[in-house]
Order: structure tokens, then sequence, then C-alpha cells
């Protein structure tokens, strides 16, 4: 038999991921009266019904696509047996170069140029496909540059701030790169907001920025302040 809980229920994959984290925090500081955790890695997943699946995953292995679309078909049965509203993380990415005609709009041609944006489009169309033929709500946030907690190192803002606390000589290739940044906070935020909304739509995709860019040089004077770096170093 499968559990009824009286807290709207949440199945989130990547939970414990660098956004997962961010939300799951969020969750049970703000609103654990209201919603209930399920983390997908858990063997009892089936035993439960969804009101909310956040598909927040991906798999960066060398079966990249097979792997991801593989999660998402799951992710699918449970929505399509529960009537679950799905909430997917997609990818700026998607659009590949950015164009010049600012700012990108959710209607503009996607042009992935690498194999992450290239599957985040192949899991689009897959809900897409199965939102309209089985009556489920899904939205898609094609989230721009995410920064803050629980951030791999391996990204450039992380980067930046370990060469910084660590007074270490700092090189950028292009410090005149410019990005859109949101931090996982705000992310973490809008998502839960979602949530309460609890609008209907078979299908709809979002962009999600903080709706300014900053070149490189700009994030590093900023972090070069906070930590009083000496620029020399730089």
């Amino acid at each position: 038999m499968k559990k009824t809980l009286n807290k709207k229920v949440i199945l989130i994959t990547g939970k414990n991921g660098f956004i997962g984290r961010n939300l799951s925090e969020l969750i049970l500081s703000k609103y654990k009266n209201y919603f209930k955790i399920i983390d997908y890695r858990k063997k009892y997943i089936r035993n439960y019904t969804y009101d909310f699946i956040i598909h927040l995953a991906f798999s960066h292995n060398d079966n990249m696509k097979k792997t991801n679309i593989n999660i998402t078909k799951e992710v699918l049965k449970l929505a399509i047996r529960d009537k679950s509203k799905i909430i997917y993380l997609s990818s700026s990415s998607v659009y590949g170069k950015k164009s010049k005609n600012l700012p990108i709009k959710e209607n503009f041609r996607l042009n992935a140029i690498n194999n992450y944006g290239r599957v985040k489009i192949d899991i689009e169309n897959l809900l897409r496909k199965n939102a309209r033929k089985h009556k489920i709500h899904i939205l898609g946030l094609r989230v721009f540059n995410v920064v803050g907690k629980y951030q791999n190192n391996e990204f450039l803002i992380p980067q930046i701030i370990n060469k910084l606390k660590n007074k270490e000589i700092l090189e950028i290739q292009n410090p005149y790169h410019k990005r859109d940044y949101i931090s996982a906070d705000y992310l973490s935020i809008i998502i839960m907001k979602i949530l309460f909304l609890n609008k209907d739509h078979y299908f709809k995709i979002l962009n999600l920025g903080s709706g300014k860019s900053y070149f490189i040089y700009q994030i590093i004077n900023k972090l070069v302040k906070i930590y009083n770096f000496n620029k020399k170093n730089i």
C-alpha cells in the first residue's frame, strides 16, 4: 500500500547535489510543515504518492545521454502514475553561444554546442512529448549560471574564491567574458514560490537568471574587496 501523508510530498532527484542541498535546506528550515521531501535515491520511492517531482539530477558519466534519459523516464513513470507536477532544471546551455539580441527569450533558436546542452534539449523534448500525451503538468527552468554554497570547486567562482582565500596568484584567460549569475538560494526560493502558485500548464519553459550580466573582472573586483586581496597577484 502506498503511504499517504497530510503534507504535500516532493520527490527530489539530485537532492544531495549543489542545488538540491540548498533547496532541501530551505524546505527543512521554512516549509517543513507543508512539505515532505523524498530522496530519489531511496529504495522505497515507489511507496509514496507524489504531489511534486523536482528533477535536478544530471549525470556527467561516459553514457551521459542514456543515463539522464533513463532517469527522466523513471521520473515520468511516477508522474504519470500520480499525476504529479514536475519542475525540471534545464540550462541556458541549450542556446549555445549567446545571442547579441539580449535578453535571451524562450523562443530563441536552440543551438547547444556541447553534450551537456544537447542532452538537456533531449530531456526537454522527452518531457514535452509526455506532458501532452499523458496530460501531466511540467515546468522547465532554463537556468543561467548558478552560484552559491556547496558548489563544486571546479567551477569558476569557487575557484576564484579559493585563490583569494589562499592568497594565490589568480590567472583568468578572459576577464571580459560576460555572464548572468543567479544564486542557489534565490533559485530555491523561486522553486518554492512556483510550488505555492500551483498553476496548471501541460508544458512550459521559462528562462531564469538575475536579469543582469557581469564581466568576470567585475566579479573579481567585488571578491577582492571582500577578501582584502592584493591586486598585484592578479
